[in-house]
């Protein structure tokens, strides 16, 4: 097929998710408009012009600006994403994504991501091995309020006569309660 015509496809296509608006007059204007024709001719001139007319102009100093302020404040899994998303309108090093991403994370992580031997020099391998470290340890806390709780739970010192009228009365050894025992309670 004809570029000119794929490209007058996409254009008319496009178009047709301007509703009612800026968007929509600014579409008719364009399209009415002899000396802007060209842009009705090339997908990119079209989609350049919009951007020009309607996109923030300062989008990767917006979009440097929130990766400067980002921290980690729940799981790594979504302060990754977070990160991710303001990727695409800034041009950084892969070691400069790292430190910018390594000074967002929560204490603990950096911490262990020192521990590493042969540093990762891509991003990506480094958020990963940055999740894994947060779900780990996410893991490891989630054990340590189990063992607290059953800590918690552990029988008082019952005295031998208490335990012994918990016996003929056929009540729980470790609570009390009726209609169960020690092993179900």
């Amino acid at each position: 097929r004809n570029s000119l015509i794929e490209d007058q496809e996409k254009i008319l296509w496009t178009s047709g998710y301007f509703a009612d608006g800026n968007a929509k007059s600014w579409w008719l204007g364009i399209r009415d408009s002899p000396t802007m024709a060209h842009l009705l001719t090339s997908f990119a001139s079209f989609k350049d012009a919009f951007i020009s007319h309607f996109g923030d102009p300062h989008v990767s100093a917006a979009a440097l600006d929130k990766l400067k302020s980002l921290r980690q404040t729940s799981s790594c899994a979504t302060y990754v994403a977070a990160f991710r998303e303001q990727l695409p309108y800034v041009e950084l090093t892969e070691a400069t994504k790292i430190d910018m991403f390594k000074a967002g994370l929560k204490p603990i992580i950096r911490n262990l991501m020192v521990t590493i031997l042969d540093q990762p020099t891509d991003f990506d391998s480094y958020a990963s091995i940055a999740i894994k470290f947060d779900h780990e340890q996410y893991r490891a806390q989630k054990e340590l309020q189990i063992d607290a709780l059953r800590q918690q739970r552990l029988p008082s010192q019952i005295s031998p006569e208490e335990l012994q009228r918990r016996i003929d009365l056929n009540l729980c050894r470790y609570c009390g309660g009726e209609n169960h025992n020690a092993d179900n309670c």
